[in-house]
């Protein structure tokens, strides 16, 4: 008696005069049996052969212990309860797992506090952009004060690379390079973590076949998140338009959850599937939905706003990082120079004279990644409508022209009053999906409460201005709280000044609560 793995179904053939009566087993030839489930299968584990056993071993939600102790967090900081409660301990819960929490909801701090409770190295496979952004998240939740964060370097920097670091950040382009993949198998990794994971909804792509295992025109990859005790999957937006793009992420992780089926298959099932003329299949529909609801569930933990309203905050306050400077050399010099002339006093500045010129030179170099980033939100997710705010108005004037395809709307001071009301009724009913202003134009008078988002491209020096720019989204009648996004340039005077301002609003709370 043998237990095999071949063409997407267990396969077992008894001895002769043996035989199988369960249902979920499918006779072929005499004493040879087939099942797609591989829970029938794991009662034949002790004659399963090598294919069979690494089956189970990399693609079964196998449950694991949860630590004793309770969670951990650094002093002075806590998870909200739904984080707590719900979404470290599903993390920790067994070995695959898709974190499917609505944007703003913390999915990084959820991920890092797993680390910190059951300690073991990490690394965290992002877009590009997001680089930075998770170092500044690991230093901020992780247990210890220095954790070693190594970024894989986009140059031929590979004798640099410390692959032994407690957290190794991985864009997609890097994960091409056949050096970083063999680096990345030498790593003994407790997690491995999928950030954004919808984009990997076409399994033919490059960063699909490396992460999943597979052969393509210029990639062959063994799959690198396999050989890890916890592989966790984050996206706010894990199913952009259709079913189908679901499956390769459900194939490679969780296949047991849709009994092994095959790209076809699972469109046949679940796709709403829909024949072409020259009598070909698209599968750009949906069906049977409730059942592949039912079916994801032990893999997929997904909580929206509206869920956990009574847990959140009024706002959640982002600090996203770019990973590149556009500045020029001389830019940066002086920024510095203002940087360390900002420091020396014991009092922030005001935005006057060399101090107000670094800010507008910050504001202009973000703008080409600014309306990188936001085209983004906006393409991948078309429940998303975004706020955007600049202090100067030519830094306005280039966001709306490098975002013209877009449409953004935009406000500023020279938009009459009531046109700036047909702007709020175009955004609030959902006719356009983005608006771009000025911050003295746009953060009074305005109830913008569809926004998702509120992202700064350029932020002020006063926190109530800040707030007022935010109260557009957060007001009543909101159905959830506003997120904010502030878009930093590392190390500049703009982040200096931005810690300047929240501790200013902290200070104001504290005394008017």
């Amino acid at each position: 008696m043998t237990l095999t793995f071949d063409n997407g179904k267990f396969v077992i053939r008894l001895r002769p005069n043996q035989h199988l009566t369960s249902p979920h087993w499918t006779e072929h030839e005499l004493g040879t049996y087939s099942t797609s489930k591989i829970k029938e299968a794991l009662r034949f584990r002790n004659v399963a052969d090598a294919k069979a056993e690494k089956i189970f071993l990399k693609r079964m939600l196998l449950q694991t212990p949860l630590p004793l102790g309770g969670l951990v967090t650094p002093h002075g900081r806590e998870l909200l309860p739904f984080q707590r409660d719900r979404g470290v301990p599903f993390i920790l819960s067994q070995n695959k797992t898709y974190l499917a929490h609505q944007p703003g909801l913390g999915k990084s701090a959820q991920a890092i506090a797993a680390v910190n409770t059951k300690p073991g190295p990490a690394t965290i496979f992002c877009p590009s952009f997001l680089k930075v952004t998770w170092a500044r998240e690991i230093t901020k939740w992780f247990r210890r004060d220095f954790p070693t964060i190594a970024i894989v370097p986009e140059t031929p920097a590979q004798a640099d690379m410390n692959w032994f670091a407690d957290f190794v950040i991985c864009s997609d382009s890097m994960i091409l390079r056949p050096w970083v993949r063999a680096g990345l198998q030498k790593r003994k990794d407790r997690y491995r973590f999928i950030d954004e994971g919808h984009r990997y909804k076409s399994p033919e792509t490059g960063r699909s076949i490396a992460l999943f295992g597979g052969r393509g025109a210029n990639i062959e990859s063994p799959g690198l998140v396999y050989d890890t005790e916890h592989v966790s999957v984050l996206s706010g937006t894990p199913m952009l338009a259709r079913p189908i793009e679901l499956w390769p992420v459900l194939y490679a992780l969780a296949p047991e959850t849709i009994d092994f089926m095959k790209f076809q298959d699972f469109g046949f099932a679940y796709c709403g599937p829909r024949q072409t003329e020259r009598g070909n299949y698209l599968f750009l529909g949906s069906s049977r939905e409730p059942e592949l609801k039912a079916r994801i569930a032990p893999f997929m933990q997904r909580i929206r706003k509206e869920d956990v309203l009574p847990d959140l905050p009024k706002k959640i306050r982002e600090v996203i990082y770019l990973d590149e400077d556009p500045r020029k050399p001389g830019a940066i010099e002086f920024d510095r120079k203002m940087l360390r002339k900002a420091q020396a006093l014991a009092d922030p500045p005001e935005e006057l004279g060399d101090f107000a010129v670094a800010h507008h030179q910050n504001g202009l170099a973000k703008v080409g990644w600014a309306a990188r980033y936001i085209s983004a939100i906006l393409n991948e997710d078309a429940s998303e409508s975004v706020l955007v705010f600049a202090h100067h108005r030519d830094v306005v004037d280039r966001l709306a022209k490098a975002l013209e395809i877009q449409k953004p709307m935009v406000i500023n001071g020279g938009v009459p009053f009531e046109d700036r009301t047909k702007i709020q009724d175009a955004f609030q009913s959902g006719a356009r999906r983005l608006t771009v202003g000025n911050l003295s134009a746009m953060n009074l008078g305005l109830t913008l409460t569809r926004a998702t988002r509120v992202i700064f491209v350029e932020y002020s020096w006063s926190p109530t201005e800040n707030e007022q720019a935010e109260d557009r989204a957060n007001r009543i009648g909101s159905k959830w709280a506003v997120f904010a996004q502030y878009l930093v340039l590392p190390g500049s005077l703009d982040e200096y000044m931005l810690e300047k301002n929240f501790e200013k609003q902290e200070r104001i709370e504290r005394i008017i609560g």
